[in-house]
């Protein structure tokens, strides 16, 4: 069993670089996949060293910087000219995909280990830079001294250089900061990931955890362009040990290799080295199930958080986020279809899953045996099962054949790589995870001489254990056998034993996450000037055994009372600076000094000063009627389609299938024998949760959990027809669909907790059609709170 940090395979030997360049749908495609707006108005100043070669004579430009192979500055080398800005704020950076010595042949990001710096500048060295376009400074080490000697690394990734200022007070000006012209100006903060979760293991079948589900912007006020992950998954398939020479995992001639014929043999693709290419195979990369909880550009422009599936495959080329659609309501080809629906009680829209109040989100991403499609189909589903305040059980597999077919390359002799054991469909799962992804935060500044001010969106962090603490992780537990549900569940579809959910998923079966990796600061970052919230990641053992990722507020860095802490809305920038003192180089690292009070220059309406998110969209699959040739009911009013406004404002419309008949089957053409085999099995399987239905406890909450979070009612039904029918949702957008049905049949429970409802006496008096119209959060139980 190998222990594994999250993002520890892929971000150390194969940082994420080009990706962030290219361009799709009229935006800059990001990491996982999402989308960045192409940053503008922002300039910086010429790295040519025009702006201080008055300030020091020894530096006229020309300069270089070597890093070599060896610790003695020998071997195979990489060059850099000293105005070289190959990276934002990550400059002179090797540990880049793309940095090969001046072989040609070998890459240099992980292999760099001395430097020779030039006269005239002192160099200043950093942690690695992750490659990435937009990334913060990861944390300084020290200042290199002796220009023009040797020195060994320790270390370092990437440097940046200062000389010193014509006053002779030893002061240094830090060469290649960002500047802005006086007056108004827009940018981002820094790309940024915070990464709390514990290590998982390899080779598992499954993994469930609970993720905190809360607003991090007003979820009644207007959806500024805002793009940040609350809660990411992070989970791949175990791949077995890739040697140099081993075929690409990815394609040589896609990213992140972008092969070509100075960087590839394209005699014989299998040895293509471009790139990580020829250091891990890109195996990171292959296919990831990444999504869950936040705020997507590429989505519905809905201020409310949401949690999505993100089913990635071929190093990005393929993803997935519902049956039917992927983000930016780009159609899926019938062809790529992945997500297969197994509620008849639940709907997952394309947009993702919305809730009504704040909470934990108990899910878990494991294999089980609902696809299986005959006795001896050895194939593994990868399935959605979901523990919340209103709905307990299984939702959704995805295809084994969406992995096995989206993931190969053909080389020149027609063979095809990686092999489908190095997929989800046929290996084990590599787990783990838990993120924050900062990706697109929106700032607005002024500058007035040396007065430079900003100012971000609102933002807040909600406690749900107490005074200033919040729990964004916990329960973390993986399956190393199929009998934590796999070989129990089948028995129970099979009718070998009887159906008994206190068998599925029990922690004495699994493997518990100890609590490990570092605990940390939570920071953000502006140019390289750091962003400090307030809040400290720690791991917490508790008293159940579970670990918990736990942040612990201070009080002062934001604005805190006694349920929440939100950010300072507007800072002065203070630049990173390097001055000598006695003989020695003190470094102090730029920060970011908030306000009280929103500066006057600064004041405004967010949707006056912010970009908004107006990429209104509609997913919309109602045509052609039978989608893929899928069959779909009609009920005894001869009516197929069925709608309603969800509790986060938009409109949703779906249809009834026979469970194999919905439209991600038909790629697959099943024999009868097939279709019979899965239809029975599904058919049993909604029998048998009949009594229970929608509160199945597949997954058992851990009793140091804290409270969960409630799904939108709105994306919960009736099921429509008798057992082994399944809706699919084929309309989502902000308008109200022409067609269909206004569904009020909603589920009635037997519960203490009348939030679960979704109608208060008050609104069963209006019509149906008012009942569509009810207020967004209605149901709310923390609202986004004003200071006080």
């Amino acid at each position: 069993m190998t222990s594994l940090l999250p993002f520890e395979k892929d971000f150390n030997s194969c940082p994420r670089h080009e990706f962030l360049k290219e361009n799709r749908f009229g935006y800059e495609f990001g990491v996982d996949p999402k989308f960045f707006p192409k940053r503008e108005n922002r300039k910086r100043k010429n790295r040519s060293l025009s702006s201080i070669l008055s300030a020091s004579s020894t530096v006229d430009g020309t300069e270089t910087v070597t890093v070599y192979e060896n610790d003695d500055c020998s071997g195979r080398v990489v060059t850099f000219p000293l105005n070289n800005d190959q990276e934002s704020r990550c400059t002179w950076c090797w540990d880049s995909c793309f940095e090969r010595f001046d072989d040609d042949d070998t890459d240099a990001h992980t292999n760099v280990n001395s430097i020779q710096i030039p006269s005239g500048v002192v160099a200043l060295a950093f942690g690695p830079c992750l490659g990435s376009f937009g990334y913060s400074d990861p944390g300084y080490i020290k200042v290199l001294l002796e220009p023009g000697s040797c020195q060994t690394l320790d270390g370092a990734a990437h440097v940046t250089f200062a000389a010193e200022t014509s006053t002779g007070s030893n002061e240094y000006y830090i060469i290649g900061d960002p500047v802005v012209e006086n007056g108004y100006f827009e940018s981002e903060l820094s790309t940024a990931h915070w990464m709390y979760g514990p290590g998982g293991i390899d080779n598992a079948e499954g993994h469930v955890w609970y993720q905190y589900i809360f607003h991090l912007l007003d979820p009644e006020g207007p959806r500024v362009a805002f793009q940040v992950g609350t809660g990411g998954t992070w989970l791949g398939p175990t791949q077995s040990e890739w040697n140099l020479g081993d075929p690409c995992r990815c394609s040589p001639l896609d990213w992140p290799a972008t092969g070509d014929g100075d960087s590839c043999n394209l005699d014989d693709l299998t040895q293509c080295t471009n790139g990580c290419c020829g250091t891990d195979g890109c195996g990171g990369l292959l296919q990831t199930m990444e999504g869950g909880a936040g705020y997507w550009l590429g989505k519905l422009p809905t201020p409310q958080v949401k949690w999505t599936i993100g089913a990635v495959s071929k190093c990005y080329r393929y993803w997935t986020n519902s049956p039917l659609e992927v983000a930016n309501s780009d159609d899926l080809e019938c062809s790529d279809f992945g997500v297969i629906i197994v509620s008849n009680s639940l709907l997952y829209p394309p947009d993702g899953i919305g809730f009504t109040n704040e909470g934990m989100f108990g899910h878990a991403w494991i294999n089980t045996p609902l696809g299986k499609k005959s006795d001896d189909d050895t194939d593994r589903f990868v399935s959605l099962i979901l523990d919340t305040d209103n709905f307990k059980g299984p939702v959704a597999y995805m295809l084994p054949e969406y992995y096995r077919e989206t993931s190969q390359w053909s080389d020149l002799d027609g063979n095809k790589h990686p092999d489908a054991s190095e997929t989800f469909a046929n290996s084990g799962m590599t787990t783990g995870g838990g993120a924050f992804e900062w990706s697109t935060t929106p700032v607005y500044g002024h500058q007035d001489g040396n007065n430079r001010n900003i100012r971000i969106p609102k933002m807040q962090f909600s406690f749900n254990n107490g005074e200033k603490e919040t729990i964004l992780m916990s329960g973390g537990i993986s399956w190393e056998n199929k009998n934590g549900i796999f070989t129990p569940l089948d028995e129970m579809l099979s009718g070998l034993m009887e159906y008994d959910e206190s068998k599925l998923l029990n922690k004495n079966t699994g493997y518990v996450h100890p609590c490990s990796g570092t605990n940390f600061d939570l920071q953000l970052d502006f140019e390289g000037n750091t962003l400090e919230t307030g809040g400290t990641v720690t791991h917490r053992e508790e008293s159940d055994g579970f670990c918990s990722a736990v942040v612990t507020w201070d009080g002062t860095s934001s604005l805190c009372n006694s349920t929440h802490c939100n950010l300072y809305e507007s800072y002065k920038i203070s630049d990173d600076s390097l001055v000598k003192e006695d003989g020695e180089f003190i470094y102090t690292q730029g920060g970011l000094e908030p306000y009280d009070d929103i500066p006057s220059t600064l004041e405004g309406a967010q949707t006056d000063i912010f970009p908004q998110h107006d990429f209104f969209l509609n997913y919309d699959r109602r045509t052609p009627e039978n989608l893929c040739g899928a069959p779909h009911m009609t009920d005894d009013d001869n009516v197929s389609v069925f709608k309603r406004k969800t509790s986060t404002g938009d409109w949703i419309a779906w249809k009834w299938y026979r469970f194999v008949d919905q439209p991600g089957f038909q790629r697959l053409n099943l024999s009868t024998a097939e279709k019979d085999y899965l239809q029975d099995r599904i058919t049993k399987l909604h029998q048998d949760m009949e009594e229970n239905a929608p509160f199945n406890e597949w997954i058992k909450t851990p009793s140091s959990t804290a409270d969960l979070v409630t799904i939108d009612p709105m994306l919960l039904v009736t099921p429509k027809y008798p057992y082994g029918y399944v809706p699919i949702v084929i309309y989502q957008g902000m308008e109200e669909p022409d067609v269909g049905v206004l569904d009020d049949d909603y589920p009635e429970f037997d519960d203490d907790n009348d939030e679960s409802c979704c109608c208060s006496d008050t609104e069963e008096e209006t019509s149906a059609s008012s009942k569509q119209t009810i207020s967004l959060f209605h149901h709310i139980k923390i609202r986004f709170h004003s200071h006080s």
